[in-house]
């Protein structure tokens, strides 16, 4: 486990977060445990369901589970070990979507943006008086900061079909002028986040899919620029600029993060055991922390 810290500028930085398989694997095979004494399935006792089974079924959303929690875990830690006056929340970087490969886990590299506090130094004479205008943080900023907590500490879930927020995992392959897969062409395993996808037509294509789907896409049209369309298709800056036509992409899963429920898990895990133990609390605590 290594969190690698980069300047970006003066108010922001980067922080790559890197979790080895040595570093996950415990945690999700004491998962897929639990998940596997709870098991039910045609042929097989209660708790007695093959592991190879369990893996295969529930594998992949208990590891995102495991590394969303371990990411926001240490990235918390980071922040104060190191003390740093943040602005807001670590916010991805288009660089994770390229975290690692789901269908053979290695290492994975998540990269975060995070505003800091600009550092004021300002002198006064002993004589000079201030007012002090104490701003009342309003229950919509509350809320705001609320969601934002439940879903860095959601799990991801696997539903049948994809929504608006929702993370597309599969392959893309290009099509040539009639729309037939272009035999040599650019084929690549990557993801889509429809969250993020701004084109309104694209966006709308992409809900409702469910694995084995198929859609034709412009992959200018769900990506967020030259820089994470390259890392999307494994294709070159130059490749990037001439590329043309559509793409058909295969649905393999459908991934989504649900939020956090709002309860005495959600806040041990932000504010330490039994520091908040009801919802009121919770909320008061929040309209502390953006009131500064």
């Amino acid at each position: 486990m290594n969190i690698a810290q980069t300047a970006l500028d003066d108010l922001r930085i980067e922080l790559a977060v890197t979790l080895t398989s040595d570093d996950y694997t415990p945690r999700v095979d004491r998962a897929l445990k639990r998940h596997q004494q709870q098991a039910q399935m045609p042929g097989f006792r209660k708790g007695k369901v093959p592991m190879q089974l369990i893996r295969r079924q529930y594998g992949q959303s208990v590891l995102a589970e495991e590394l969303n929690q371990m990411l926001s875990e240490q990235l918390q830690n980071h922040i104060q070990e190191n003390k740093l006056n943040v602005l807001g929340n670590p916010i991805p970087s288009e660089k994770t979507e390229d975290a690692g490969d789901w269908n053979n886990p290695g290492d994975f590299t998540f990269n975060y943006e995070v505003g800091l506090a600009p550092e004021l130094s300002l002198e006064f004479g002993k004589s000079a008086k201030f007012t002090r205008h104490k701003i009342k943080v309003d229950k919509a900023a509350i809320e705001r900061q609320v969601t934002d907590l439940q879903r860095r500490h959601g799990k991801m879930t696997d539903p049948d079909k994809s929504e608006a927020n929702d993370m597309l995992i599969g392959a893309f392959a290009q099509l040539d002028s009639d729309g037939n897969v272009l035999e040599g062409g650019i084929a690549s395993d990557s993801t889509i986040s429809v969250e993020f996808v701004e084109d309104k037509k694209a966006k709308k294509a992409l809900v409702g899919l469910e694995p084995g789907s198929t859609v034709d896409v412009d992959p200018h049209k769900v990506s967020r620029g030259h820089d994470d369309l390259g890392r999307m298709l494994g294709i070159s800056q130059e490749q990037v600029h001439d590329l043309q036509g559509n793409f058909r992409f295969t649905v393999k899963e459908v991934k989504r993060l649900e939020p956090h429920e709002i309860n005495q898990s959600l806040f041990d895990k932000i504010y330490g055991e039994g520091v908040v133990t009801d919802e009121k609390a919770f909320r008061e605590r929040v309209a502390e922390d953006l009131d500064g």
